[in-house]
């Protein structure tokens, strides 16, 4: 029984959590590896008794979160065809997909540290040069600064004022679509 395909990546030299390069629909594809698995299929006493499967899932790209989305698969061995940095396709449309998460990360940080900022003036409290201090009012947590702003205890009752006076100057609140206009029948 001979060998149906020669692989680019042997089963033996498949490497669980490697990413390999896998034409799918005529298109190159990034294929994680998660399992191997080899079943014996005769009893003739060579290497053709056995055949390999390979487990895994296809990354398809990101989502707008930055998130990948998979569909897990299995696959004969001979559609590994390398590992994905050995292929330029694959390589430059990672880059693309890194360039737009990183756009996106930057416009998310910027917006939290117009939000965080705006807390403090709208509060009354000053700026303080370290933003990710604990004890700080208003704070913005070491997730990347991509989080929304903590309020802590000390900033609570500084802003419920603010805002409080922010409601009260009603033509401000209206212009801001801060409150209803109540209609009277």
């Amino acid at each position: 029984m001979a060998r149906r395909h020669a692989a680019a990546v042997p089963a033996s030299k498949a490497k669980i959590g490697t990413i390999y390069a896998v034409r799918r629909d005529g298109e190159l594809t990034r294929f994680r590896v998660n399992r191997i698995t080899t079943h014996r299929v005769a009893d003739n006493g060579g290497p053709a008794d056995y055949e390999s499967e390979i487990s895994g899932v296809f990354i398809l790209g990101k989502n707008d979160h930055g998130i990948e989305r998979t569909e897990k698969a299995t696959i004969e061995p001979h559609y590994l065809l390398g590992q994905f940095e050995d292929y330029e396709e694959l390589v430059v449309k990672k880059e693309a997909e890194d360039k737009a998460k990183a756009a996106r990360e930057k416009v998310e940080k910027r917006d939290m540290a117009d939000l965080l900022e705006l807390l403090y003036r709208i509060a009354g409290l000053p700026m303080p040069n370290s933003t990710s201090d604990y004890d700080a009012p208003f704070r913005l947590t070491s997730y990347g600064g991509t989080s929304p702003p903590d309020i802590g205890r000390k900033g609570a009752k500084p802003l419920l004022e603010g805002l409080r006076k922010l409601m009260g100057e009603a033509d401000l609140a209206h212009s801001a679509n801060l409150v209803d206009d109540k209609v009277d029948s």
